[in-house]
């Protein structure tokens, strides 16, 4: 048992990305760092939210070889406007970032491009369009200009299980879009270029068409050894400068699906469009009545603001209220409190300075009896009285040597009292 436990600890490989995931004090995880709308939780990484152009990343300072290596990918869709999509790079420049799903267009590697479609039929299915996409540096890639490699169907209710081998000079693809524990292989395609020295990223990002894409977990199964990057590369962070997607198109509402394809085709014509039938018009203006009946009307914003915004803030004015009031009857207590603490020690201070004084007084009054005493000498013809001690044997008593060490003891307080008394006042 305790080798098993053992050998299942040593299998595990720090540039795994798996869950429970927790931060350390520059917000990595591992050997991954993050960058752009991202978010993390628990047990999932949101690497974008479902609103248009936004993007996030994930880059890892694993030492990723050139061949021979394989790693498990798990992610989910989430149901959006049906667009968007992620990227899976190997490229030279860590934490790079653009308009290519998050990732860079021009760049020099090998990218493995998932895009997400909205089929637009009667079933409301989706698909993940796959291409796997080498560049030397200098082009600048647009994938919807470029025919797919692989198309598959998912359901947003499942998580979508991804693996990705590189060896023998080949790139296969294996995924499910039901959440299979085996998925099947998809796609195989032979690498042209070289992947020495390259960096591993995954990127997503919502367009016009937004979807909501997590991270479950990046697991390596082959290849990638327990290393990282050297200390140079560790130091490198994710920097993004104000990066922004800019609109492609001039609706934002991603209802204009037919609006946006009929101003393209002007566009791009030189002349009047001419093929238009009543269908194509019907269409336009029930796009144009989706539109505004999503609008909220002033009525309708009226009443969210008097059913729901103003009692809300109410609520919270009242509690506010509350809450000062609270903190000032605390306050009042403190003091009445600091207060009454304050007069007793008062009080305390000055009884203990009368008690000081008539001690004082009473120790002088004390050293001038001792004094007078003392400058006095008995005279054998005076009609003194002698006190004589009889310490002869017989007078000894235990009685006797008590109350002499009891006179002893009260001789010796007063002394005490009074040098401590007289070196104050000095």
């Amino acid at each position: 048992m305790i080798s098993l436990l053992l050998s299942l600890a040593l299998s595990e490989n720090i540039n795994d990305l798996a869950p429970p995931f927790q931060e350390d004090l520059h917000g990595n995880i591992g050997t991954w760092s993050f960058a752009g709308s991202f978010v993390i939780l628990k047990d999932i990484i949101m690497l974008t939210p479902p609103v248009q152009h936004k993007f996030g990343c994930a880059w890892t300072r694993a030492d990723i070889p050139e061949t021979d290596w394989s790693a498990n990918f798990n992610f989910r869709v989430h149901k959006g406007t049906g667009g968007g999509g992620l990227g899976i790079w190997l490229v030279e420049n860590y934490g790079s970032y653009g308009e290519l799903h998050g990732g860079p267009a021009t760049y020099k590697g090998l990218l493995v491009s998932i895009t997400i479609r909205d089929n637009d039929d009667e079933m409301n299915t989706h698909s993940l369009i796959f291409h796997v996409i080498e560049n030397n540096g200098v082009d600048k890639i647009n994938v919807t200009l470029i025919e797919s490699d692989f198309e598959m169907q998912f359901h947003h209710r499942y998580d979508i299980p991804f693996r990705m081998e590189i060896s023998d000079g080949k790139i296969r693809l294996y995924c499910s879009g039901e959440n299979e524990s085996n998925p099947p292989l998809i796609l195989e395609k032979a690498i042209n270029i070289s992947l020495k020295q390259k960096y591993l990223g995954i990127t997503a990002a919502s367009e016009e068409m937004t979807s909501r894409v997590d991270l479950n977990y990046v697991k390596f199964t082959q290849g990638v050894e327990k290393t990282v990057k050297k200390e140079t590369d560790y130091l490198q962070r994710i920097v993004v400068n104000g990066y922004t997607s800019k609109p492609n198109t001039i609706y934002r509402n991603p209802v204009f699906k037919i609006m946006t394809k009929e101003t393209e085709a002007m566009r791009r014509s030189t002349e009047k469009n001419r093929e238009n039938t009543f269908e194509n018009v019907v269409d336009i203006i029930d796009e144009l009545n989706k539109v505004t009946f999503d609008v909220a009307s002033f009525k309708e914003l009226n009443t969210f603001v008097t059913d729901t915004l103003y009692p809300y803030s109410q609520k919270w004015h009242r509690r506010t209220i509350k809450m000062t009031e609270n903190i000032r009857i605390a306050r009042n207590v403190m003091a009445s409190a600091t207060n009454y603490t304050s007069e007793l020690l008062q009080n305390f201070n000055s009884t203990l300075k009368h008690t000081i004084f008539k001690t004082a007084v009473t120790i002088s009054q004390l050293e001038q009896e001792l004094l007078k005493s003392a400058s006095e000498q008995p005279k054998a013809d005076d009609n003194t009285t002698v006190i004589v001690l009889d310490l002869s044997k017989d007078s000894l008593s235990t009685e006797n040597i008590i109350s002499y060490l009891l006179m002893l003891e009260i001789i010796c307080v007063i002394i005490y009292v009074f040098v401590r008394y007289t070196k104050s006042k000095q």
